[in-house]
């Protein structure tokens, strides 16, 4: 009887485990290493995103164009943006040569050093 009683005991404990991993996923979700509410895309995430089509479109404008340093009204046209793209947190965008490529920023800083470590990522 003893045996049985553990079993229910660890079989109760495993759907209370199962229940909370649940909950916390279909509430949280987990990026960049913590916790993070689920509400849909963050400003933050918005604005990485953001700044990962700059850097694509500042690159491909740069090869279009050697020796010539891009701006971001020059990313405006055919082949590139219809509007540029805007930080959702009212961040302003700006583009700084860096080695041999060009590089945009956020002036929101948290926005700033999330997109440059995502950047850094996808070379």
């Amino acid at each position: 009887m003893k045996k049985a009683k553990g079993i229910v005991e660890i079989v109760v404990l495993a759907a209370i485990v199962l229940l909370v991993v649940v909950y916390l996923r279909s509430f949280y979700r987990y990026a960049d290493g913590e916790l993070v509410p689920r509400r849909g895309v963050t400003s933050v995430e918005a604005c990485v995103a953001n700044l990962k089509q700059l850097a694509a479109a500042a690159e491909v404008w740069s090869s279009a164009h050697p020796g010539e340093d891009p701006t971001l009204d020059g990313l405006v046209g055919p082949g590139y943006f219809r509007i540029l793209p805007k930080c959702q947190a009212g961040g302003v965008y700006s583009l700084s040569k860096e080695g041999d490529g060009f590089v945009p920023h956020c002036s929101i800083p948290e926005h700033d050093k999330r997109g440059l470590a995502a950047l850094k990522r996808l070379h």
